[in-house]
């Protein structure tokens, strides 16, 4: 059986779907697209996801199912686990934050960056990590996947930032936050995992 989970989620011309087995326990998620953008944001979460798998330990099966022209369709092994809610802030998602940074750091600095550019996962926002009930950490959806296009540091960066903005949405002092930004972006420099560029 198989369930609709998205439709063009931000208007990507992406299918979203999850496949289940015979009791009902999801087994797959699915992505299909037959628009030009679509293919193009695919084929970039396949290179995004191989060159992932080169670095980690737990690899994240996947298959494309179908591809042509003017239709690609590919499965990833369903990942058990959490996503944390982006609308949370850096306050309430700190700890998650400092072990998405720690993930950032044993990955990034290994990959063999080209004239001090890096690949780039392009949407590195807390939203797109599972963290599963054995305590790994998975960053999917890599649809905005990009070699060598940034220097390091780019995507973790991403990830902090957007939490200090969406707290400062609705915590009007943020002071309180300076310390523990202060103290990843220490730990991205410490494991040579940031551009002094960004320094």
């Amino acid at each position: 059986m198989k369930t609709l989970i998205r439709n063009c989620l931000h208007s990507n011309d992406i299918y979203l779907l999850e496949k289940y087995d015979f009791e009902g326990k999801p087994i797959f998620i699915i992505k299909s697209s037959s628009s030009k953008n679509g293919i193009n944001s695919l084929n970039n979460e396949l290179r995004g996801l191989e060159w992932y798998n080169k670095l980690i330990d737990n690899k994240i099966p996947f298959e494309t199912i179908c591809k042509s022209e003017n239709y690609i369709k590919m499965q990833t092994t369903f990942i058990d686990g959490e996503i944390i809610s982006y609308s949370d802030g850096f306050t309430k998602n700190e700890k998650f934050i400092n072990k998405i940074v720690e993930h950032y750091c044993k990955i990034w600095p290994n990959s063999n960056g080209s004239n001090n550019h890096y690949a780039l996962h392009g949407d590195l926002s807390i939203c797109n990590i599972i963290f599963d009930y054995k305590k790994d950490i998975y960053i999917i959806d890599w649809e905005h996947f990009n070699d060598n296009s940034a220097p390091i540091g780019f995507d973790a960066l991403n990830l902090i930032f957007e939490q200090v903005w969406v707290e400062s949405q609705f915590n009007s002092v943020i002071e309180g936050i300076i310390d523990p930004v202060v103290s990843l972006i220490q730990q991205l420099k410490k494991n040579n995992a940031i551009d002094n560029y960004f320094i």
